[in-house]
């Protein structure tokens, strides 16, 4: 289920401004259960459809769509998502190794991570037909088309959480991504044919972004969240930084 309310409005007779909200109900996402016997002898998974999510936020967008010497758009998003599960993600022939899950598992709570706004801004630049003159034959300024692209989205919330408390989550946020790409077409009309030049360059400015699969295991990871300086706080004992 989808529900959408927006608002369109034109101003000066070139800038579109779009407002939405938006809400989308997801169900019956595939999950899967891991059942395990009381010895340990019988481990085996079983897909369901016990996954569920919600997606809400709004939007603000500026269109020119229109344009002799450039168009473009801008958008701000704020999105959250929350999602979950009926039920358990493991059940466990034993009663003590069940009980000892289900006080250590997050799954039985509805997951609520914090907002992560994302923006894109998009500038197309262009030389019309008729600016400038031909040289032997080929107009060498007209028909230039620029693209700009900048994309910036907020940093992801990460857990540290060194000391395993159950009310732990989702207490450090990465620093936000932030790229541009930058795209150069010059179009050639020969006799018979046409010819298009080219370029497309993405990370303009070589922007680079830790990945996570550099680590290679769980301990990796752990190693490189304790040498971090992090902010003082009472969820790690990291050098303040």
């Amino acid at each position: 289920v989808s529900y959408e309310l927006g608002y369109d409005h034109i101003i000066f007779n070139t800038l579109l401004v779009q407002a939405a909200a938006f809400y989308h109900d997801i169900t019956d996402q595939q999950a899967f259960t891991n059942y395990t016997s009381a010895d340990g002898s019988v481990i085996y998974a079983a897909n369901n459809n016990n996954s569920y999510a919600d997606i809400r936020g709004f939007e603000l967008t500026l269109r020119k769509q229109s344009g002799r010497w450039f168009t473009g758009f801008a958008n701000y998003t704020y999105q959250v998502n929350t999602y979950g599960f009926f039920g358990t993600r493991n059940v466990f022939e034993n009663p003590s190794e069940q009980r000892y899950y289900d006080r250590r598992t997050r799954n039985l709570y509805q997951g609520k991570p914090l907002p992560q706004p994302y923006a894109r801004v998009s500038l197309v630049f262009r030389t019309p037909l008729d600016f400038g003159k031909k040289l032997l034959g080929i107009n060498p300024i007209n028909n230039w088309t620029m693209n700009v692209i900048y994309n910036w989205k907020g940093g992801d919330w990460i857990t540290w959480n060194p000391y395993n408390q159950l009310d732990i989550f989702d207490n450090i946020q990465v620093r936000d991504i932030q790229n541009f790409t930058l795209r150069i077409n010059k179009t050639i009309p020969l006799k018979k044919v046409t010819l298009s030049l080219f370029m497309d360059v993405k990370n303009l400015l070589n922007t680079k972004h830790l990945s996570g699969a550099s680590f290679y295991d769980f301990f990796d990871y752990q190693y490189y969240m304790e040498l971090l300086h992090l902010k003082e706080s009472d969820d790690w004992d990291n050098i303040v930084g």
